[in-house]
């Protein structure tokens, strides 16, 4: 099949929980001047996958990067913002990254007492075809262990809920493997969850089943590129639980009500 598109996790997800997310997305691509804000928690999140990245990279090119390095990173790159997107601040951008820096701290504190923890690459992009489409994604760790993927959220309830739920462990899996769901099947993909809240880490370890393997391949992946080459219908879902100026990357175009398209 000529022209397949090209579909990655956070594609997918979007368009099982909220098709309008997809199509408002595209709109504000091409209209730089329609971008909204960025939330906090995204903003916080990356800069969090930034800072404790850094310190890995010691690990795989075996040099040493201390949790001085790693905070003082943090906070040289706290006000760049990389897309050029304002933030939309809940607290003062001083505050929270007191917070960001304590939770990176805490998070160093814990890595340090996981010596197994071995890197083999970081930010590895892997794209495999499909029957119907192109699948990609960036993996944040591949160890010996299996893939790693670090992850900040404000409570315990709402990782657990994202290490039940999410689709990444299939799609990241299946990359991993090649494509053999099989294999996929075997590999460990493993969430470090940071809680902002509590300043507590958790790892959540999960391993994708065959049979949700199958539905990736045989059902998602064949319906989302449909609705791409077709360029929709795209359903919009103002009821799903991530509906929030928190989470959503257009909110500013959809329900936030300051930009009418």
């Amino acid at each position: 099949m000529d022209n397949k598109p090209v579909l990655r996790q956070s594609l997918i997800t979007s368009l099982l929980n909220c098709g309008e997310q997809v199509r408002l997305g595209k709109v504000v691509a091409s209209r730089p001047d329609l971008i909204g804000h960025k939330s906090e928690a995204l903003f916080y999140g990356t800069k969090f996958h930034r800072a404790v990245e850094s310190y890995f990279q010691g690990r795989l090119y075996g040099y040493s990067v201390s949790h001085d390095d790693v905070l003082d990173g943090l906070r040289q790159s706290w006000h760049i913002l990389e897309d050029g997107v304002p933030v939309r601040w809940q607290g003062s951008p001083e505050s929270v990254l007191a917070s960001a820096e304590k939770l990176v701290k805490r998070y160093l504190d814990w890595v340090d007492f996981q010596p197994q923890i071995i890197p083999l690459a970081i930010e590895k992009t892997i794209r495999i075809e499909t029957e119907y489409a192109w699948l990609e994604g960036t993996l944040d760790m591949t160890t010996k262990d299996g893939i790693l993927d670090w992850k900040t959220a404000s409570t315990y309830e709402s990782a657990r809920d994202v290490a039940d739920h999410s689709i990444q462990s299939w799609v990241y899996t299946l990359l991993e493997s090649g494509g053999d769901i099989k294999l996929a099947s075997e590999i460990p993909f493993v969430y470090h969850t940071a809680i902002k809240q509590t300043y507590q880490i958790y790892p959540f370890l999960k391993y994708a089943r065959k049979e949700d393997l199958e539905i990736l391949v045989n059902r998602m992946i064949p319906a989302a590129a449909r609705l791409i080459r077709e360029d929709g219908p795209y359903t919009p879902n103002p009821l799903f639980r991530f509906c929030s100026s928190n989470f959503c990357s257009v909110w500013d175009a959809c329900r936030g009500g300051k930009i009418k398209l």
